[in-house]
C-alpha cells in the first residue's frame, strides 16, 4: 500500500461521503463549505474511489442513522470500486451504536465478512 500496509480486506461503519454536504444540510444558514469552518471536508466518496478494486469491502450502517442519513452511506457505498462489496444496514441502529443496537446480527456479519474474503480468500489466491 502507500503506507506500507497491505489490506487483506475494508469494515466501513457508519461511512459518509462527504462532512461538508452533510454539514451544509444541517446547517444551511452557515457558509460551511468554505474551507476556513471546515478544515477537512471528509470528501469520502472522493477518496474511495481510489481504493483498489480488488480490495473487499464491508460497511455497515445503521437504519436510523441521525447524524450521517442512510443516502449519504448508500452514496459512499456507490463510490466503492470494489468487485466485491457488500452493504449491510442495521435496522435498529443510530450513528454512534451500530455495533452495540444488535451485538451478535454485527458480529456475524463482520466475521463472515472476513472469513470469506481473508481468510478463504487468502487460500485461493485473493490475498494478496
Amino acid at each position: 500500500g502507500e503506507r506500507g500496509v497491505e489490506l487483506a480486506a475494508v469494515v466501513l461503519e457508519a461511512g459518509l461521503a462527504s462532512c461538508v454536504d452533510i454539514a451544509a444540510k444541517a446547517y444551511p444558514f452557515l457558509p460551511i463549505r468554505l474551507p476556513l469552518l471546515m478544515r477537512d471536508p471528509f470528501h469520502n466518496a472522493l477518496r474511495a474511489q481510489r481504493m483498489p478494486p480488488s480490495l473487499p469491502v464491508l460497511q455497515l450502517h445503521g437504519g436510523k442513522d441521525e447524524l450521517v442519513p442512510l443516502s449519504d452511506g448508500k452514496a459512499l457505498f456507490r463510490a466503492l470500486p470494489a468487485s466485491r462489496k457488500r452493504m449491510v444496514v442495521l435496522g435498529g441502529a443510530g450513528h454512534n451504536d451500530v455495533p452495540y443496537n444488535d451485538p451478535r446480527r454485527y458480529l456475524t456479519e463482520v466475521a463472515a465478512f472476513l472469513h470469506e474474503e481473508v481468510l478463504q480468500g487468502a487460500g485461493e489466491g485473493r490475498g494478496d
